[in-house]
Formats: structure tokens, sequence, C-alpha cells
């Protein structure tokens, strides 16, 4: 019976996932071609991908095999989208950045070469030593051997969460609804696919995990945790320190139980790792202190002084309203499943240990707190559930079984794949790309992705071509994404004040920060940034009307500004004259 309904899950599911991956990277392409239609398709698809893998991972006949493969295309086809969004480069910011550490570690053959893009970057280069790697074994482009990395990495995470909730014994349709319901977390659908650290580090937080669970219900030794703890502490900062923490709480569930005597190693193994990680940072990455304390003091700072949050920047695109809805009828009913299966699990049969950790789902609702308090509250909780719901997942998904049952009642399936399917839209509404950046194809001054196109592409490629290493430059927020990944220049954030002074300040600021590159998009004087902001390090600014004009020409008519390169939207000035006079 089992093997016949795998086999109708297998017609039934993998063609329709794949059909709505399909779709979505169809309505991307309708998008750039500025055709209509777009909007809807993409919507479609998305249906068609997740809908399918909802119901086999909630039913009550199916193999684990079959759950585990539907996770796991589920989680290559969200890949597959993710590349299809940007097919020839990357775009988002914070791939640029890693990409820089990948450039310098294949040009120089060397560890550690300093990034002034993102100087905490060459302090962890797990996923640009693997990068290189491809590349070079593959004879491929590190753009190409970038995006497979992340991939597979992506595919590894979700089988890593089933793998982790399967160690603690709760059987195969709870551990595959676990996964299910930790690809809910915000970032999970496009912002966890990208070319970052935290990419390659977090399979090895759930590899940590499972090993330290099956040290619980398999008698395993806790030494078998260190490997991947300390993976996870050498490829990603805050991911380490988390997987260490996350080990310490599950071996403090094991006080005052029969099991208590396989919390010390375990506690051990914790406090080993906290110790590596703090040496490998001072030694390799001191960077990431300020780098970790600086959102931190912020947060407290909010906690203690709350300003309230938001979802855009000052004076950027809002979501429309129906989204802003669902995104926050996603996050509060995943609260309450968090909320409500931990009860659940306290009040079942499970052991003390595992009734214990079922109350850290609680971190979930406490993140909604700080996205409500704090300033930036909306992107640092939608990084910080990457992690809660590492513990969210398995009291949340035991609700949704509860609530499936045996599949009997209509009633109970529909209330259960609801549940499922709001906070699923509510994930992919919360994540990256905003909403005015979802479909790809319109250009958008100053943005992420939409920011980059053939125009800001082009000055790049020549800025890499021309520029010398580290050359002080300054430019939008487009452009110095662009030659943060793309070159080894050094981005001024002090610098874009320039563009605001008049010709005696513009000069003074130029000499006293040894300037040697402008680069300047006149479409800044046709459009208002969708950000909110033109330059980077403005914080939130507003601009009820495009950048002045006249301003960007005073680059042109300068005689000292010596104009290198000009596509007849982007230009590159040469100002070394201004401080060498």
């Amino acid at each position: 019976m089992a093997a016949r309904a795998s086999l109708r899950s297998w017609w039934l599911t993998y063609p329709v996932m794949t059909a709505g991956a399909v779709a979505d990277c169809v309505a991307f392409a309708v998008s750039r071609a500025g055709a209509g239609g777009a909007f809807p398709l993409y919507w479609a698809g998305q249906i068609a991908l997740l809908a399918p893998c909802i119901v086999i991972c909630l039913r009550r006949v199916a193999t684990a095999s079959s759950r585990l493969w539907a996770l796991q295309l589920l989680a290559a086809l969200q890949a597959l989208i993710a590349w299809a969004y940007s097919p020839d480069r990357f775009r988002f910011p914070d791939e640029l950045q890693h990409m820089r550490t990948a450039h310098d570690i294949a040009l120089t053959g060397h560890l550690f070469v300093a990034n002034p893009a993102l100087p905490v970057s060459p302090g962890y280069p797990s996923l640009e030593i693997v990068t290189t790697a491809v590349s070079r074994t593959g004879g491929v482009s590190l753009f190409t051997a970038g995006v497979l990395t992340a991939s597979v990495a992506h595919v590894l995470l979700v089988t890593a969460v089933f793998l982790w909730a399967r160690a603690l014994d709760i059987g195969p349709r709870r551990a595959a609804a676990s996964a299910l319901v930790y690809g809910f977390a915000p970032g999970f659908p496009y912002f966890d696919t990208l070319f970052t650290y935290t990419a390659i580090a977090a399979p090895f937080l759930l590899l940590a995990l499972r090993a330290a669970a099956r040290t619980l219900t398999r008698r395993d030794s806790a030494l078998l945790v260190l490997p991947p703890l300390l993976l996870a502490v050498v490829s990603h900062h805050l991911t380490g320190y988390i997987a260490c923490g996350c080990v310490a709480v599950l071996a403090a569930t094991l006080v005052r139980t029969k099991r208590r005597g396989r919390g010390l190693p375990l506690m051990g193994v914790a406090i080993a790792g906290v110790g590596v990680a703090a040496i490998w940072t001072a030694a390799f990455a001191p960077y990431a202190f300020d780098y970790l304390l600086t959102p931190t003091r912020a947060t407290l700072a909010a906690l203690v002084s709350p300003h309230g949050s938001s979802d855009a920047t000052v004076g950027g695109i809002p979501p429309p309203l129906w989204q802003r809805v669902v995104s926050v009828l996603g996050s509060v009913t995943m609260a309450g499943a968090a909320v409500t299966g931990a009860l659940l699990l306290w009040r079942s049969r499970a052991p003390k240990w595992l009734r214990r950790f079922g109350w850290t789902a609680m971190v979930y609702p406490a993140v909604l707190v700080l996205r409500a308090v704090a300033a930036d509250g909306a992107e640092i909780s939608a990084r910080l559930l990457l992690y809660g719901m590492v513990l969210t997942c398995v009291p949340a998904a035991l609700l949704l079984i509860r609530i499936w049952g045996n599949g009997a009642s209509r009633r109970r399936v529909t209330v259960s794949f609801t549940v499922a399917a709001v906070t699923a839209a509510g994930a992919t509404l919360a994540s990256t790309p905003p909403s005015w950046e979802r479909l790809p194809g319109k250009f958008r001054v100053a943005s992420d992705e939409s920011g980059i196109d053939s125009r800001t592409a082009a000055a790049a490629a020549f800025a890499g071509r021309t520029f010398f290493a580290y050359a002080n430059s300054a430019c939008d927020h487009s452009l110095c994404s662009l030659l943060d990944g793309d070159t080894r220049a050094t981005t001024s954030v002090v610098a874009t004040r320039m563009f605001y002074a008049d010709d005696i300040l513009r000069h003074a600021l130029i000499g006293r920060l040894a300037l040697d590159y402008v680069l300047v998009d006149d479409r800044i004087a046709r459009q208002r940034p969708a950000t909110g902001i033109y330059f980077p390090g403005e914080g939130n600014a507003h601009y009820p009307r495009p950048f002045p004009a006249a301003r960007l020409a005073a680059f042109g008519s300068d005689p000292l500004y010596s104009r290198v390169y000009d596509n007849g939207d982007v230009q590159v000035y040469d100002v070394t004259a201004v401080w060498h006079a």
C-alpha cells in the first residue's frame, strides 16, 4: 500500500512541482520582455511548486524516501528559480561582496586577503574555498561555480533539517513536516539560495544538532558533534556561535532527567566550540566582533527605547496592502503554531528532555516582538528566523500533523493545509526580493538586483580592467555593489557626501579622502530611488523628487575631472588631479 501511495505521489507531486518552477522561470522571461501576465503566472507557479510538497509531507501514507525527495526537489527548484531571476551574474549586494573574496583567492592563491567591501568575509572563507575549487576543477566561471555551490548547499540544508528531526525519534512523517515548516522561514525561498556564507554554514549547524540528538537517542559519542560544529564555526561567525548555543540548550534539557549523564559531554563540546569560535575570530576575523556587536547594541537599544519597525526604507516603495496583510498573517499564524505545538509536545508522552526542548519554539514570537520594536526590525528578524525556525519547526510540525490526522476528515485536512499555505505565502512575501523587485526586468536606480543592467555592468567591467587595486571610488548604491564584486577597488561611503556639495567643498572632500574615481549614473536625475536612498551609507533618506541634475552636470564641467569612460548613462571620472594639484 505504501509503495502504491509512493507511486501515486511521484506522478502527482514531482511533475507538478517542476511545472511550477518552470512557470516562475517563464514569468521572469515575460517580465524582462515587458509583456503582460508575468504576475499571475509567477504566483500560479508558486502554488504549483508548494502545494504538492505540503500534501506529501503531511499525508499519512507515503514513504520516508518520497517525502525526502519532495523536500529536496523543492529546494533544488527554489535554487533554479533564484538562478533564473539573475541567470547571467550575481546582483544581490551580499553575493557581490563574497564574490570579491572568491576573486581574491582565485587571483592571489592566498586566503585572508583584505576585502574592504565586507572585511569580515575573508575570515570565514569556506564558501569561497569550495567555489574556487569547483571553478578550477570543472573549468567553469566563478559565477557558475558559485551558483552550483549555493544550490547544493540549499538542498543539503533541507536534507539536514529532515535528518535532525528524524534523530529526535519522531518518525519520518513528523520529520518531513518539520523540514517543510523550516522552509517557511522568511529568508528560505530566496535569500538562503544566494551566494552567501550563511548558505554553506547552515547545513553544518543542523548536522551538529543531529549528532547531538543521536547522542541522546542512540547513545552516539558526543565527540561526533565536533566536526560539523567546528565546520559551522569556521564558515560563518553568527551560525557558529548559534550552533554552539543550540547544542548547549539541548544538553541543558537533560538536567534532572535519567539521561543527565549524557548532557555533560554535550555541554563540554558546546563550550569547546565557543572557545574555538572566539580563537578563530580573534586570529582571522577580528572585524567580526564589531560586526556582531553593532546590531546587538542597536537591538538592545531598540528594546529599551523602541521606535517601531518598517518593511521598507523611508522614502522607498512600500509593498501593496494585501501583501503586508498576508505577510503579517503568516507570521502570526506561525507564532500561534509554535506556541500551540510546544504545548502539545509538553503534554505528550515524549521524553522529558524533548518536551523541554520544545519550549525553545518560543523564540519565534520573541523575534516577532523584536521586529515590531526595532528600527531595523524587518531585516534583523528575517535573518534571525533562519536560526529561530530550527527550534520552531518541530513543535509547529507536530501541530500540523495533529490537525491533519489520518486524512479521513476533509475539514481537518483543509485546516492543516490552509495553515501551511498561509505561513508559506507569508514567508515568500516577507523575503527578498521586495514586492517591487520580485519580477525582474524594470531598471530602478540605486537598487539591488534591478539597479544592475547592461549599462552599469559595462561601467563596472571597465573599472575592473582599468582601476588599480584598492582604488578609492565614490558611486551610487548599484554601482558601488558592482565595484565591490567585480573589481578590486574600494568604495567610499564617506565620499558620497560630495554629490551634495558645491565645487569648493567637493574639491576639499576629494583631497582629504584621496579619492581616485567618481562614477555617475545620470539616471538618478530621472528616477527616485526605489529603496529610498541613492548612495550607500545615507541611512533613512527621503527624496520627494529625483536627484538634482545640476549637481551631476558639475562633474562634466569641472576641468579638474577627467572623463575616462562614458556609455551614455554612466560616466567615470578620474579625479586624482584635484588632490595632486
